[in-house]
This record gives C-alpha cells, sequence and structure tokens, in this order.
C-alpha cells in the first residue's frame, strides 16, 4: 500500500517540486480563471480608455458609437465620479479624473481576485 493517498485511495505522484499532482491540477484550474479574468478586465480597460480618448477629442455624444460607450461607461465611472471632478486646464483642455481613478480601482480590483484565485487554489486540506 503507497505511503500517500488522495481521499479516493489512488496514490499520490510527488512532483520534484514537492507538489502533488491533485495540487498541480488545482494551479492549472486557477491559472485558466485568472486569465479568463483578466480577459475580461482588459474589455473593461479598454472601454475605459476608449472613453478617455473620446473625452479628450471632446466627441459628440449624440452619436450611435459614440453614444453607446458614454453609456456603458457612464455604469462603469459613476463610483468614481462620487471621489473625483473633471478637471479642466486653460480653459481648453480637460482632464477627466474619474476615469483615471476608475481605471486604478478597477487595476487593484483585477490583482486582489485573481491573488484571491491562486491563493485559494494554493490551499492545503488539514490533515
Amino acid at each position: 500500500m503507497p505511503l500517500l493517498t488522495d481521499s479516493s485511495g489512488r496514490p499520490l505522484v510527488i512532483t520534484t517540486h514537492g507538489h502533488s499532482r491533485i495540487a498541480g491540477h488545482r494551479r492549472r484550474g486557477a491559472v485558466r480563471i485568472a486569465r479568463a479574468i483578466g480577459t475580461a478586465f482588459a474589455a473593461l480597460y479598454t472601454l475605459l480608455l476608449v472613453r478617455l480618448a473620446l473625452e479628450f477629442f471632446h466627441a459628440d455624444g449624440n452619436g450611435g458609437l459614440i453614444g453607446f460607450f458614454i453609456a456603458v461607461t457612464n455604469l462603469l465611472i459613476a463610483p468614481a465620479q462620487l471621489v473625483a471632478h473633471r478637471r479642466t486646464i486653460g480653459g481648453q483642455f480637460s482632464l477627466d479624473v474619474p476615469i483615471l481613478v476608475a481605471i486604478v480601482g478597477y487595476l487593484f480590483l483585477h490583482l486582489a481576485i485573481v491573488r484571491l484565485v491562486h491563493a485559494l487554489a494554493e490551499r492545503r486540506k488539514p490533515t
């Protein structure tokens, strides 16, 4: 009888790094989940950067596609608008600070979620 078995009684194969095969499967699953989360946040960052460019070039929000971007990103930057306000520089340029605050906030949220996924994959069952 092997010394190390999993919960179903199958022998565990220990790799050169000291991790079991089951832990390796959990780690690979965590990497897949982290990549999916990263892809979703990349789409979110893209929307916010497009909105920042539209605001910088003073695009008219009455158009179809531009109106769509503004409507969607208004929902994303609403919490940041409570913290920061738009700044006008020299009466000509406007810096949309809420969008920048939202990007930084979503970046921290993204990193926290990915770290949580990896931490949950690395946790060990009590023996």
